[in-house]
C-alpha cells in the first residue's frame, strides 16, 4: 500500500515538474513572437510542446528522447543568445556546460532546474548593482562607459562580446539563420509526434 502511495506522489510530482518546463518554454514562445519577432525560433519551441516529456523516475532520472534534448539545446540557444542582458553571459554558459550539453538525457531536466536557478539569481545579483559597479563590469566586456550615458533603448547590450546589428532595435539578424535551421529540427520533432 506505501508502494502505491509513492508511485502516485512520483507520478503527481512528474507532471507538475513537466508542467513547469512546459510553461517556461511557453513563455519563452510567447516572448519570439510578442516582442523579438523570431518565428522559425517560436515554431522550434512549439514542437518541443508538441513532443511528450517522459515520467520522472525516484531518483531524478527522466525518459527524455534525446532528439528532444538536442532541439531543446538549439533552441534555448537561439533564444538566449542576442537577449541576454547581463554581462557575465551566465544564462548562456549555464545551457552550454558539458554535464548539461553533453550529459545524458535522462538527467537533463534536473540539471537544466538547477542551472536556471542560478541564472535567475545571477540576473538578480547583475540587477542590483549601483550604477558605478554595473559600468565598471560592463567594460571588462568592452562595453564604455559612455554607452550608459545613452537611452536604455539605444544602449549596446552589455554581452559577452554580442555586437547589436544595425538597425538597434531588431535583433532578428543575430539569430534568423540559426532559427530556420532550429525550426527544421523542430518540424522533424513535431511530425515524429503526429503534429504538424
Amino acid at each position: 500500500r506505501a508502494g502505491e502511495a509513492t508511485g502516485v506522489a512520483l507520478r503527481s510530482l512528474s507532471d507538475v515538474l513537466n508542467a513547469i518546463m512546459r510553461l517556461n518554454i511557453c513563455e519563452a514562445v510567447l516572448s519570439n513572437l510578442s516582442f523579438a519577432f523570431w518565428p522559425d525560433n517560436a515554431r522550434a519551441g512549439m514542437a518541443l510542446l508538441l513532443a511528450p516529456l517522459g515520467a520522472f523516475r525516484a531518483g531524478g532520472q527522466q525518459d527524455l528522447s534525446p532528439e528532444w534534448l538536442r532541439l531543446y539545446l538549439a533552441w534555448n540557444a537561439n533564444f538566449i543568445w542576442p537577449s541576454h542582458y547581463c554581462p557575465d553571459m551566465m544564462c548562456f554558459t549555464m545551457l552550454a556546460m558539458p554535464s548539461l550539453a553533453l550529459g545524458p538525457p535522462e538527467q537533463f531536466q534536473y540539471r537544466r532546474a538547477h542551472t536556471l536557478f542560478w541564472v535567475v539569481r545571477s540576473t538578480q545579483i547583475t540587477r542590483r548593482m549601483c550604477g558605478a559597479e554595473r559600468v565598471a563590469r560592463a567594460a571588462a566586456f568592452g562595453v564604455p562607459a559612455s554607452e550608459f550615458e545613452r537611452p536604455p533603448a539605444e544602449q549596446q547590450v552589455p554581452c559577452f562580446h554580442c555586437r547589436q546589428l544595425e538597425p538597434r532595435s531588431d535583433r532578428q539578424p543575430l539569430t534568423s539563420r540559426t532559427a530556420k535551421l532550429t525550426r527544421a529540427e523542430g518540424e522533424v520533432l513535431a511530425r515524429a509526434c503526429g503534429g504538424e
